[in-house]
């Protein structure tokens, strides 16, 4: 599940990007759009580490691992104001 969150918000950002570059609205709405598959498996990836540590009570270094996710989401909420950046370039540049 975090890799394919992880495979999502690169794909979001190369599209906001790409709409970024040529002016493109509709794919920058598109994004936006899209962006709520990633906010659903940031929840089911939160729901899923709770769970686990409050089975397994891992140790420190597990610990670490599990948190390994926070980059990951950390860029996926970073990537909607990109989105939205985009959008409103895009438009005023096609002014």
């Amino acid at each position: 599940m975090l890799l394919k969150m992880g495979e999502q918000v690169e794909v979001s950002i190369h599209k906001a990007l790409k709409a970024f570059e040529k002016r493109e609205v509709t794919v920058a709405q598109g994004v936006i759009r899209e962006d709520h598959h990633v906010d659903e498996m940031e929840e089911k990836i939160d729901d899923t580490v709770v769970k686990l540590i409050a089975t397994q009570q891992p140790g420190h270094r597990s610990q670490k691992d599990i948190q390994g996710d926070e980059d990951c989401i950390r860029l996926g909420k970073n990537s909607g104001p990109c989105h939205q950046y985009c959008r409103k370039c895009c438009i005023y540049g096609n002014r």
